[in-house]
């Protein structure tokens, strides 16, 4: 298996919870102010980055030879079907992506929907006695998401870390060709 795709994968995570950890650590984490706002959406670009990060890791580890700009979800599944081969790791994160009531698929829509459309909508809650987070909205329904039903903003996105660490480390586990 080639490392640097390996690396890449684990670099983008780290990046992912680098952003987390300052969200925990911002006095303003309700505010849903720009810096706020811009952790969020950076956490959720590098969690599906690092999710897609496999995909260079799976073209490596199958010999595929795709060029870097031609590792995408149907190119890798096309390439695996034409080679008559057969990922595990691959068919396990394609099957979570496609599943729409996954928080996979949640995520890649809500990275898809602050990197093209606009700000991932909130439900913004308010109360003069205690803090209480935020809670994001699913662009798909614009209704609160059911994902991860009753969780804040701040948990959700711990949540997203440690399904996307544990998802990783599954793929890597069931194919041993990663």
């Amino acid at each position: 298996m080639n490392s640097q795709y390996k690396e890449r994968t684990d670099q983008k995570l780290r990046y992912a919870k680098i952003h987390f950890e300052e969200l925990k650590n911002y006095l303003d984490s309700t505010s849903n102010d720009e810096w706020e706002n811009s952790h969020q959406e950076s956490c959720f670009f590098h969690l599906a980055a690092s999710i897609e990060s496999m995909l260079h890791e799976i073209n490596a580890a199958y010999s595929l030879k795709l060029h870097l700009h031609n590792v995408r979800w149907d190119t890798v599944s096309n390439t695996l079907k034409k080679n008559d081969q057969v990922s595990l790791s691959f068919n396990h994160l394609e099957s979570l992506r496609k599943n729409k009531k996954s928080w996979l698929a949640l995520l890649f829509e809500w990275r898809n929907h602050g990197t093209h459309r606009g700000r991932i909508g909130k439900i913004v809650n308010l109360s003069n006695v205690r803090l209480i987070d935020n809670e994001f909205k699913d662009p798909r329904s614009g209704e609160v998401q059911k994902v991860y039903a009753g969780s804040g903003c701040l948990d959700v996105i711990k949540n997203l870390v440690a399904d996307v660490e544990e998802l990783i480390n599954n793929c890597r586990k069931i194919d041993s060709n990663l």
